[in-house]
Formats: C-alpha cells, structure tokens, sequence
C-alpha cells in the first residue's frame, strides 16, 4: 500500500502535530523496544511486574522517535496533550454518545494503552476498559469565551503514562440542542489517519445506537501490540534493507547544515522552550484547482507543489539556500493496519536547494525525485536517522531540521459532513495548543472550499505580527506559482511581497 501524507494530530493540525523540553539526541544505536539511547534519561516510568496478564509488547519504531526524540522530558506534561473538540447542534442523544465513546475504547487498545519499563525497555502494556467514563457538563449557555477557557485547563491536565485511559472523554451541554464534543489524548496515542477512523467510526456507532441496533463493524484482525512484535523481529534480510535504507540517508543528508539560520524577530536562547502559537489562514477554491492544474503539468503531486512553496516562503526568512524540512507520513503497509488507531507516524526529511536564481520548476522537479526518494526509503525512522549521522546534540533546536510541512487530505465524505445523523450539524472546531516542537510549522488542509492553512510558530522566536505576515505571503506566493511556475524564487517572493504590502495599504 503507498504511504500517505499525514496529519500529525494535532488539531488544526499537522493530526503533525504539538509539547515539552529539549530533544536530547540520542548517539548510540538500539534496537526498536530495546534499551533507550545513549545520552537520554531514562522515562520515569514504573517498573513492569511478573504479575500482569494482559497484552505488553516493545514500542513501535515510530513510537520511539516519540519517546527518545520528542517526548518532553517531563513525562505526563500537559504540554504533551492534544484535542478533538466539535460543536454539535441539534437533539444530540447523550447516552447513544457515550456508549458510542466507550465501545470506541473497547475496540481499540491503543486508547487504553499504559508504558512501563523492563531492564532499562519501555514496554506498551494494554489494560481492559474498564471504568472509562464520558464526563457530561451542564455548562448552559457561558459563552465562547469561557468554553475556550475550559479547554485551556481542560488540555493542561497530565496523564499518568502508565495509566489504563490515555483518552479523556468530555461532553459539554450548553442547552439541550447545543453540545461541545472533546477528545483530549496525549501526543503519541494515535496520528491524524487515526483521527479519521475514530470520527468515523464514532458516527457509526452513534447513529446504530439512536436506531436500537449494533453498527456491524467488522471485527479488528490485530493490535498495535501484534505491529510492534511483529516489526520488532529483524532477521539478516530485514538488517540488510534496513542498512541500505540508512546508506541512502547517509548520503543525501551529508553535510547538511547543523542549523537553519532563520531570520529571527528575537535570538534564540539556550534551551528551546516549546512554546508557540499559530496562525490560520485560507485559500478558495478556484486556486486549489489552479494548483491542481499546475502540478498536474509538470508531473508532480499538489503535496510536491505545496512543499516546494513553503520552502520558498522559509528562503525568505534566511540566507542559507541548503533547506532540510521534516515531513511526517503515516506508515501502514498492510490494509490491517489502516484500520487500527494507533501512532504509524515517520518523520523524513525533504532536503531542497532555494537558491534564489533557480527556476521553481527546477524546484519542484527537485521535490519530485527527493520525496519519491524519501518514500522509498521510509522504513528508517527519525531516531535511526538521528543516532547514524550522530549530529552534535543541542537543546536549543530539534536535530537535522527546524521546521516542518505537512498536507492533509480531504477527510472521508462520511466524517466531513455529518456522517448519517440525520438532523445534527457537526462543525470541527480549532484547538490550538499554544506549544510547538519546531521554529516553523506549516499544516495545510484540503477542505470542499479549498485549503486551510494553519501556521505553527515558535513565540521564543517571532512576534504574532511576522508569522501573520508569512501566512499571507504563501496565499500570495501560491497565487503567484499558479500564475507563473517558470518564475525563479527571488521573483516569486519579490511579487507575493508587493501584493502583500498592496494587501496591508489598503487595509490601513
């Protein structure tokens, strides 16, 4: 099965993605679920007991990335927290909801999937769903404001790691025929496609639980558990492939700058602190086909066009022209594992020449062999990658690259618009973290409207009114593309800057 572009999970994105303390990179190779790299403390977790009869298993190789990577050393963080909120309008049935929320649990383990460690490993361990309850809130009518309120300190409470619910389930009613739906989860129980499975098949459930039935879904052929155990066996050709995988890498990240020199509104301290904040924006219609049309003729795909824009918009920001972007994928080769919820998500890394003279066709034939290149050798995680090139460590910035891009396709017909329940409006509403792993991070949506564009920032680094100002200069550089692909960089951004100074006279 291809890989395909993920959402991270974090709401309004980038399901990529925010969140904790410095990356500490880790500088000795272990095997996936073994003992933790080099360099690294090991998580405060509780030792595994002999007395435990459940389902335990290693880590996922994506898992780790998560745990020895980006996990905040401060395990249980709030900062680590993410959520799923949906204004519901209409005569929602609560009782139909919260069986709905708590057969969700039943059938997917990674929602009640603790860790603990075992000789210096850390273990996933599966509970069973028992005592998983849905929390309802009469809130009445208070307000936008103190409902966004609620949702700070709501997403500010930790979750023991080790605990049996790594989901907490709330239903806010604000008046019979008005509710607030939210889902708040750490980082790493599940990625954007995840995201997808659970509104899905939470509408199926909810809609055969209104109608008195069962939804009749098909019973789910394998865990995570079975995933991790069954990647975690390496035989001499699984060690072989993936050496050649980590030689290509090898390769074409050799001599990669240690850090992008971004052109920051304030310097960058010591430590970086995680904090953020983000600005969304949106594209109509009429030029998501533009691009459609665009990419379509030059052989690559929207995500190659979208890439390559967003590099161009950072080569704006910085002298360097030798630009490294992490980009998240969700990994699940086999149709069994496209049903489970669980955290399938690998970080590569696009590398792309901004040399402003090139042509941003040249670019994007560039991001055409770099991403097929990249997809080829995705069974390499980040973690691997950091621990073979060994980069220097230094905890004021994330190891190989500063900032990301991801795309999210179009959800599911069924989940974007109501899903068969008849007389409910669903509307997904932005859930914004304030945290963020990377310098920059742009998440793009594709939406029946066109695109939504979320920009992730660090506020250690920029001001509200610079990372506003890039969010209006990539709408104008893709307008810009759409118009004129031959164009070379340094003219592209020249343009999307005048149409942008034009755009801010006339709003003064």
């Amino acid at each position: 099965m291809p890989t395909r572009a993920a959402d991270t999970a974090r709401p309004a994105a980038g399901d990529g993605t925010p969140d904790g303390a410095p990356d500490d990179t880790p500088d000795q190779h272990t095997a996936p679920g073994g003992p933790h790299p080099a360099g690294r403390n090991l998580p405060e977790l509780p030792e595994a007991d002999d007395t435990f009869d459940g389902d335990e298993a290693p880590l996922l190789p994506q898992q780790r990335d998560l745990w020895f990577l980006d996990r905040p050393a401060h395990l249980g963080s709030a900062h680590d927290n993410v959520q799923i909120v949906f204004l519901v309008e209409g005569p929602l049935d609560r009782d139909a909801y919260a069986r709905s929320i708590r057969a969700l649990v039943e059938r997917h383990p990674a929602l009640r999937t603790g860790y603990v460690q075992r000789d210096g490993a850390v273990l996933q361990r599966v509970h069973e769903a028992d005592g998983f309850e849905v929390h309802l809130l009469e809130t009445g009518d208070i307000g936008d404001d103190a409902v966004a309120a609620w949702l700070q300190a709501e997403r500010a409470r930790p979750f023991a790691p080790e605990g049996p619910h790594q989901l907490r389930a709330h239903l806010l009613a604000q008046a019979d025929d008005w509710h607030t739906v939210v889902l708040t989860r750490p980082w790493g129980v599940f990625d954007g496609w995840s995201v997808r499975i659970v509104l899905g098949e939470l509408l199926a459930h909810y809609h055969a639980f209104v109608r008195g039935e069962e939804p009749g879904l098909a019973p789910l052929p394998l865990r995570c558990t079975d995933v991790a155990r069954r990647r975690g066996l390496h035989d001499a050709e699984a060690a072989a492939e993936r050496d050649r995988q980590l030689d290509h890498w090898r390769k074409q990240l050799d001599g990669l700058p240690r850090c992008l020199s971004l052109r920051t509104d304030y310097p960058r301290g010591p430590v970086k602190s995680y904090r953020g904040a983000s600005v969304d924006f949106e594209a109509g219609a009429e030029l998501l086909d533009r691009l459609r049309k665009t990419s379509q003729e030059h052989g690559v795909t929207l995500y190659m066009t979208l890439l390559s824009a967003f590099a161009v918009l950072t080569g704006g920001h910085t002298d360097d022209h030798d630009l490294a972007i992490g980009a998240p994928v969700t990994n699940r080769p086999t149709e069994d594992e496209e049903r489970l919820v669980g955290y399938f998500v690998t970080t590569l890394v696009m590398r792309l020449d901004i040399t402003p003279e090139r042509a941003f066709t040249d670019v994007l034939a560039q991001a055409r062999e770099v991403v097929s290149q990249a997809h080829e050798h995705k069974d390499v995680t980040l973690t691997d990658l950091v621990e073979a090139l060994a980069p220097e460590p230094d905890p004021a910035h994330s190891p190989l690259f500063q900032v990301m891009f991801n795309l999210i396709p179009s959800p599911d017909p069924e989940v974007e618009a109501d899903g068969g329940t008849g007389d409910l409006s669903i509307v997904p509403l932005p859930a914004h973290p304030g945290t963020t792993r990377y310098d920059l991070s742009l998440t793009v949506q594709e939406t029946a409207s066109g695109l939504h564009g979320s920009l992730e920032y660090s506020t250690d680094l920029f001001t509200s009114r610079t990372a506003e100002d890039m969010a209006r200069t990539y709408e104008r550089l893709l307008q810009e593309i759409a118009r004129h692909p031959g164009s070379d960089l340094a003219r592209l951004r020249a343009e999307a800057n005048t149409s942008h100074t034009s755009e801010g006279e006339q709003d003064r």
